[in-house]
């Protein structure tokens, strides 16, 4: 007989219109994923928010999909590389097309990654985006920075004291 340890996700309670709450709810994650950071949005385009998870331990991020009676019934891990220990997660629409996109720092990788959404639920490949080696990342911010109409990223970083900012050319 063999065990599994299982770390509970756990989902906030339901809320209604007169400020009740349902019972709570909770959902398995990777065994040791040490959650980081969490990010809603609709990945699916089905009107319901869905949630995306970084697991620092794991090196990956997991997608739940929520379902018409407010259950996710879907989870789906993508990796963000060996060893990179994703920290911080954002949503939105980075590539300026109306799928919504993860983009995940990854610190001991010195990385920005960059999931391009299907409008689905489901996302491409990781692209990756390289900083100085140690620079370890504590911190991102995403906006229009130079008032082109696309997003940009700042990115700090604590080992190396110093600030990325990305801008977007195309």
């Amino acid at each position: 007989m063999s065990l599994t340890i299982i770390h509970i996700f756990s989902v906030s309670f339901l809320g209604y219109d007169n400020l009740s709450f349902d019972k709570e709810i909770t959902y398995p994650v990777e065994s040791y994923s040490s959650q980081n950071s969490l990010a809603s949005d609709d990945f699916n385009n089905h009107t319901y928010l869905d949630l995306v998870i970084a697991n620092y331990n794991t090196s990956t991020i997991t997608i739940f999909l929520i379902s018409r009676d407010a259950l996710f019934i879907n989870q789906t891990l993508y990796s963000t590389g060996s060893d990179s220990f994703p920290s911080l997660i954002s949503v939105n629409h980075f590539n300026n097309d109306a799928k919504l996109d993860i983009i995940v720092t990854n610190p001991d990788s010195s990385t920005l990654g960059m999931f391009l959404g299907r409008n689905d639920g489901t996302f491409e490949n990781m692209i990756i985006f390289s900083f100085a080696y140690g620079s370890h990342s504590f911190s991102i911010i995403v906006g229009d920075f130079n008032d082109d109409h696309k997003l940009n990223f700042a990115i700090g970083n604590v080992d190396s004291n110093t600030l990325d900012i990305l801008l977007q050319t195309c």
